[in-house]
């Protein structure tokens, strides 16, 4: 949460928090992290009431490797452009509206929790890579392909194509 009053003035607040990886924040997210996110914002007011708060979003992703099912993990660093608009000023039609938030008249405080949680789950990578050359596991023999792939024969061929390829031979 962060508080209005000392922004209503036209000040800059500057926002430094961490967000542990097991707050309930994160729950039903499907994100697992490596530690704590450092959320790093400036929260400004301007005079027709919005709340814009700009700034980004550092954490580690935990996970399996999507290809040979090691632990890994992956930075994630998500920029934050954030606005708020009071409840009367947002029009329904008005372009872009999803991107803004509303702020309840005469409200002396903006969670940027949801937010942020919003944000970084639209930012997160669908799965984790141990690193970008890793082969994964072979297909055939269950074997880990570190260096280069395994010595394994060539899979079977469909027998579905079978009628295609006696009409190739012939």
């Amino acid at each position: 949460m962060v508080r209005l009053g000392g922004i209503e003035r036209g000040e800059i607040l500057k926002v430094r928090q961490d967000i542990s990886s097991d707050d309930p924040l994160w729950e039903g997210s499907g994100l697992q992290f490596f530690g704590a996110l450092r959320v790093e914002c400036a929260v400004t007011a301007t005079a027709g009431g919005q709340v814009i708060a700009r700034g980004h979003v550092d954490a580690v992703l935990d996970g399996l490797c999507r290809r040979c099912l090691s632990p890994a993990t992956q930075e994630l660093h998500t920029p934050l452009d954030l606005v708020w608009l009071p409840e009367d000023e947002l029009l329904d039609e008005e372009e872009g509206a999803g991107d803004v938030r509303t702020l309840a008249a005469g409200a002396r405080e903006v969670d940027l929790g949801e937010a942020v949680r919003e944000e970084v789950i639209l930012a997160a990578p669908r799965h984790v890579v141990c690193r970008d050359t890793c082969l994964g596991i072979c297909p055939r023999c269950g074997s880990e392909q570190v260096e280069s792939e395994c010595n394994c024969t060539q899979a079977e061929p469909d027998p579905r194509w079978s009628a295609l390829r006696a009409l190739k031979r012939d």
